[in-house]
Formats: structure tokens, C-alpha cells, sequence
């Protein structure tokens, strides 16, 4: 059985490890601010048997937390969004230790489905609501997430698909795709 870090221990981090067995996952390690503090809690000992580490931290700890994880050769799932200022960095940090690692701002899988279907559509930011009109009649798109519980499945998801793979990807390129 593969093993977890959670590095976010909120509601997200919370329901990640409620749902981790049903992929596959032993959570062996949290992180939250009280014992991971500017990245304290990422140490060899600590990350010693992690297969991947879920980030669903706060956005200035991401690349802290990359820089910190990837040179500990451990693959990252990243849900915090907010820090795509640092995304050179991040990158480079992936591309340096050789790890994986894979992001997404919606780690729904219904959403990402919904994307997909209307990608030649155009797209409204923060709208998952789309109509096609015409003088005759209307098609309507829409996604709602009911729970926070397909964001946490979609970010285990990707955990499963990162562990042993190299490079930077993003969860809607590999979420249609063969293992």
C-alpha cells in the first residue's frame, strides 16, 4: 500500500484522508501550520516511506513546500490555488529532483469533464454554466460540486497516476488518459 503525506490539514486534508483507503492510500504523515511552519515539518525522517504528498496548504507555502518535498525525491499533487506567481519556480524544482507532480485549480472530475465537452465553446471564468442558443432552441451545460468530497477523490485520483512518474503535468491532461 502506497503511502500519503498531507501537507494542509483542513477540511480538504481532512477528507483526503477519510477517502484515501478506497485509493489505496496508508496516511502516514500530516502536516498543518502548527508542525509544518516555513516548511519545518519536511524532513528526511518525517517523509521516510512517502510514495506522494498532497498539498492543499495555503498559497505563499506552495513553493516552500516543493522546493522542500521534490528534494526529498518525494511526487507532489498540488490543490492550493493562489500561487501560480511561482510557477517558474516550481517547475524548476520538479524538472531539478526529478519527481512528478501534478496541479490543477479544480480537482473536480465532473468540472474537468465539463471543460473538456465545451473547450470549442469559449469559456466564462468562475462560470460552469454554459448555453448554446440558437433562433429554434437552447442547449444548457451546467456543473455544480455538492460537496467538497470530488475535489478530494479527483486530488486522490491524481495521487494514484503521479507515483512513479516524472515531470510537470496538469490534472486535465492526464485525467482522460491511460495510466
Amino acid at each position: 500500500m502506497p503511502n500519503l503525506a498531507i501537507v494542509g490539514y483542513g477540511k480538504m486534508g481532512k477528507l483526503i484522508e477519510q477517502l484515501a483507503p478506497e485509493y489505496g492510500f496508508a496516511v502516514t504523515l500530516r502536516l498543518d501550520e502548527f508542525n509544518n511552519a516555513n516548511s519545518e515539518g519536511v524532513t528526511g525522517p518525517n517523509f521516510r516511506g512517502v510514495d506522494v504528498a498532497v498539498d492543499f496548504s495555503i498559497p505563499a507555502a506552495v513553493r516552500d513546500n516543493v522546493e522542500a518535498i521534490a528534494a526529498l525525491g518525494v511526487s507532489l499533487v498540488i490543490g492550493t490555488t493562489g500561487w501560480l506567481d511561482d510557477l517558474d519556480a516550481v517547475k524548476g524544482a520538479v524538472a531539478r529532483h526529478g519527481i512528478g507532480l501534478v496541479w490543477s485549480p479544480n480537482y473536480s472530475v465532473g468540472v474537468n469533464a465539463f471543460f473538456r465537452l465545451v473547450s470549442r465553446a469559449g469559456t466564462v471564468p468562475g462560470t460552469h454554466e454554459i448555453g448554446f442558443d440558437s433562433s429554434a432552441d437552447t442547449i444548457t451545460l451546467r456543473h455544480t460540486a455538492r460537496s467538497r468530497e470530488g475535489f478530494a477523490r479527483g486530488a486522490l485520483q491524481a495521487a494514484q497516476w503521479v507515483v512513479g512518474k516524472k515531470g510537470f503535468h496538469e490534472f486535465s491532461e492526464i485525467l482522460f488518459t491511460e495510466a
